[in-house]
């Protein structure tokens, strides 16, 4: 069972949403984690859902007709498009539309580039906000609730992006800010950890961290079975395992974070947070306390962990229900 804060129970559904799919819809492709393959047989390619000038990544869910609520949805910092096919299933069962971009330095591994690719000092965090605008205005022409997502680090640039929509998305009216498992903060941003980052981006130094390791992202009060699959679907993860973290990244993620916390204060939007408590990544002790600075309503998921949209989409789905519902047409 999976228990929220407010006492509700819910039924947790097996890990993965492949497993509910008949092996022959999957494709083929043994080697792609159950994520990517599902993602390959039921999402469309951005660019050719929004346009040319989109990210890359996938439309899932209600693509045909009108939906009922749009979420663009936000990635962490090793993870990719394809971890939000399993929600694409639910939400497809509830009306809604997914955008899931990947962002900039990270996304999908290609075979000749395993390591993210260093960004130059000179280019601000903001361009991962800016460049969601064709998201946002192939949202505003479909003419359906706006709602933004933030997964895990990806929250801090959700943050960022909400308390900037005036301006960042004209003439868009978001509805909502969902930040899930939000690393706001992650248990390794500790004092020393920034005092580092801080150190060597004023030197105009980068270098490229180790990533997370599969360890921190185990549920652990997942079973055996279920952690054993979930560790031999990263293992077929390229990008999570081999994507790297560097300064410029963290530092601009952070900057990000502490710059949307503050303005959003002065710029409020109605805000939802969903936690785990099996999370091994998110600082469960700080990172709650972060959201309700800003008004968030705050949920804990029982028996589930940092990989939750994986794990356990439906019972996200369960909270998310009557929160799009409340929020669409206030």
């Amino acid at each position: 069972m999976v228990q929220f804060s407010s006492g509700m129970k819910f039924a947790a559904p097996a890990l993965l949403i492949s497993m509910t799919l008949s092996t022959s819809a999957l494709s083929a492709d043994a080697t792609l984690p159950d994520w990517s393959r599902v993602a390959r047989d039921t999402g469309t390619p951005l660019r050719k859902f929004v346009g040319a000038d989109s990210p890359d990544g996938w439309a899932f869910g209600k693509k045909d007709g009108q939906p009922k609520a749009i979420l663009i949805c936000l990635h962490g910092i090793q993870t990719h498009a394809d971890w939000f096919a399993p929600l694409g299933a639910e939400a497809e069962r509830e009306g809604w539309l997914l955008l899931c971009p990947d962002r900039r330095g990270s996304g999908r591994a290609r075979a000749d580039d395993r390591i993210a690719r260093l960004e130059p000092l000179t280019i601000g965090g903001e361009v991962w906000a800016e460049e969601l605008r064709p998201l946002f205005e192939k949202a505003r022409e479909i003419d359906a609730p706006i709602f933004l997502v933030g997964t895990s680090w990806g929250a801090k640039v959700a943050l960022y992006a909400a308390a900037e929509r005036a301006t960042l998305y004209p003439g868009v009216n978001l509805r909502s800010l969902i930040l899930l498992v939000p690393a706001t903060p992650a248990k390794k941003e500790t004092f020393f950890a920034k005092l580092v980052i801080t150190v060597f981006h004023s030197f105009k130094r980068d270098k490229i961290f180790g990533g997370l390791t599969q360890a921190e992202y185990q549920n652990r009060g997942a079973d055996a079975a279920q952690r054993e699959r979930l560790r031999e679907n990263m293992q077929r993860d390229h990008q999570l395992l081999e994507c790297g973290q560097t300064v410029h990244l963290l530092h601009e993620g952070l900057r990000l974070e502490k710059e949307g916390l503050a303005r959003l204060g002065k710029s409020p939007l109605p805000t939802l947070a969903l936690f785990a408590d099996g999370d091994e990544i998110v600082d469960l002790n700080r990172a709650p306390v972060a959201t309700r600075n800003i008004g968030a309503e705050v949920h804990t998921l029982a028996s589930a962990g940092h990989a939750v949209q994986v794990e356990a989409p439906g019972s996200i789905v369960a909270v998310l229900r009557p929160w799009v519902k409340a929020h669409a047409y206030p």
